[in-house]
């Protein structure tokens, strides 16, 4: 979803690898791309701006502390996905 790179030192480590405070990832376009298709076929209004949240949780199956989201800001809105 996110970069790929291999590390082999601790120097080459992105500060999203990393936990850092206040950096939020990018997305690949591959990624994005896939996403949007998704929201097409799920008839969702693509919005023109998306934002990631970091929200900081303090659980032990967390081990970097905080969750990524686009709760408040997402790609896709008000799509619909009808099961017969």
């Amino acid at each position: 979803m996110f970069h790929r790179i291999r590390k082999t030192t601790q120097s080459q480590y992105l500060p999203i690898c990393l936990g850092m405070p206040g950096v939020l990832p990018v997305l690949k376009k591959q990624f994005l791309e896939s996403a949007m298709k998704a929201c097409l076929a799920t008839h969702c209004t693509i919005a023109p701006m998306n934002r990631f949240a970091r929200k900081n949780y303090f659980y032990p199956d967390l081990p970097k502390g905080y969750q990524i989201s686009q709760f408040e800001e997402p790609l896709g809105v008000n799509g619909i996905l009808i099961f017969i």
